[in-house]
């Protein structure tokens, strides 16, 4: 679980400095291994906390929020931290059990699946 440490603490330091990675996921976890660290890459998606950034997800991480903001065909959505935590949350999950948290739906149904009362 070091890896959730090691993330969180990332995540902690970016919000403190005042930016929301928005694209947490496995793919954007390396694993420094001279350091014997895990950190996070990718910061395409980044924006200031509060920022009304473009929208720019991967759905199987993504909030509610961000997916509704979505479905409502919204151009941009205000970049909080509650974004990464929900993502770190899912990366979780997915650690500990050893199955994609979504792994049963495809497409809307997994829109749906997190998101009941638009479905």
């Amino acid at each position: 679980m070091q890896v959730l440490v090691h993330v969180a603490t990332r995540l902690r330091d970016m919000h403190a400095a005042g930016y929301v990675h928005r694209d947490i996921k496995p793919g954007n976890i390396m694993l420094l291994p001279r350091m014997n660290s895990w950190t996070v890459i990718d910061f395409g998606c980044a924006a200031r906390t509060g920022e009304r950034a473009p929208l720019s997800f991967t759905v199987q991480y993504s909030p509610p929020e961000v997916v509704r903001a979505y479905l409502a065909k919204e151009a941009a959505i205000a970049a909080t931290e509650a974004v990464d935590a929900w993502a770190l949350g899912v990366v979780a999950f997915e650690l500990l059990t050893g199955t994609p948290a979504f792994e049963l739906f495809s497409g809307k149904e997994k829109v749906c699946a997190t998101n009941t009362h638009l479905c």
